[in-house]
Parts: C-alpha cells; sequence; structure tokens
C-alpha cells in the first residue's frame, strides 16, 4: 500500500468506527479503508518531521503496520479519535527515526500560511531548509504541537488531548510559533 496513492472512500462506504469494528474481526477491506482514510493525513504529519518523502513514506508504512498489530488494544480516550492515535504511533516512530539521525525536517513554509505545497520546487526546497533550521531550534513539543496541527491537519482540541495539553496551550503555540517562524522567513502576516 503507498501512502501516494490514497483516495477518500466513497460516500456510500461505512463510517470510521463500522470500519474499526469490522478490521477488528478480521475484515481486510475495512483495514484497506481506514488506511485510505487516513494514509494521507499520517503521510502529511510525519512528512513534516522527516528528512525527506521517502522516509516519511517508511514511517507512514510502519505506522500502519504497527496499528494493525496493535489494533485490538487500541481504546479511545476522551477527546481523542483513531486518527489521533495512528499520529501518536506516527509521531513515536518519527522522533526515534530522528532521534538516530539527528537531522529533520519540519513543516513547508507554505504549510504555516494554510496554503498545501504538494512537490516543492527549488525555491520551496530552500525554504523548507531554513524552515527546517528554525524549526530545529524549537522545543520538541512545539515541534510536535506544529506537525500534528498544520501537518496533521488535527483540531486544537484533538492536539491537546494526543499530547496532553490544554486546547488554550495548542492554541497560542501555534499562534506564537507560526508568527515567529513567518517573521524570521520574511512573510510576517
Amino acid at each position: 500500500m503507498s501512502a501516494r496513492s490514497t483516495e477518500a472512500p466513497a460516500a456510500a462506504a461505512p463510517d470510521a468506527e463500522s470500519w474499526l469494528e469490522a478490521a477488528r474481526a478480521g475484515d481486510a477491506a475495512a483495514l484497506e479503508q481506514l488506511y485510505r482514510a487516513h494514509a494521507p493525513r499520517v503521510l502529511r504529519t510525519v512528512r513534516a518531521l522527516c528528512r525527506d518523502d521517502a522516509e516519511a513514506e517508511d514511517i507512514a508504512h510502519d505506522t500502519f503496520l504497527i496499528a494493525w498489530e496493535r489494533l485490538d488494544t487500541y481504546r479511545p480516550r476522551e477527546g481523542s479519535s483513531f486518527v489521533s492515535w495512528l499520529l501518536t504511533i506516527a509521531m513515536n516512530l518519527a522522533r526515534q527515526r530522528h532521534r538516530r539521525a539527528r537531522r529533520v525536517r519540519l513543516v513547508g513554509p507554505r504549510d504555516l500560511d494554510g496554503e498545501r505545497a504538494s512537490d516543492p520546487g527549488p525555491d520551496d526546497a530552500m525554504g523548507r531548509r531554513h524552515l527546517a533550521r528554525l524549526l530545529a531550534d524549537l522545543p520538541e513539543r512545539d515541534r510536535d504541537v506544529l506537525a500534528l496541527r498544520y501537518g496533521g491537519g488535527l483540531s486544537a482540541a484533538e492536539v491537546a488531548a494526543t499530547i496532553e495539553l490544554s486546547e488554550a496551550n495548542v492554541r497560542k503555540i501555534c499562534e506564537r510559533r507560526r508568527r515567529e517562524l513567518l517573521d524570521a522567513m520574511g512573510g510576517s502576516r
């Protein structure tokens, strides 16, 4: 399964909870639906924490392997969702690789403006390297918050539940760090 070739599930498909229960019962089609529904977010999130796209794809793939192995242990927490659980697994894997490699490439400059940067061109690649240097100086918690919020597309409440911070703290971190990073990149807004 390639994380790049994902599409949203068909409108007539069962909801995520139904897929989850069917997957727990061993339904391979339900596993595929869960993968298709969540792989893009997992990939966006880990891409924000990896050196390159190949590493991000490896981590996304490993995330789903681990999730499928542990699916019977998944129990939703208050204010958290299945995708939050997946993103927590993905971020832990990315952190492990980061600690080994001691290099990181984080959220792209366009991501902070709310635009998606699909395939970076030369200017985007330079911007990403510059941003990676800036983000490498941030505390790990702040990098995680930015990756989940901007890369993973989680709401402030979901990020708060995942990282165990208050929702207000998540919003403050995002607002402050976003402004600082945009200013440092010359795109203050």
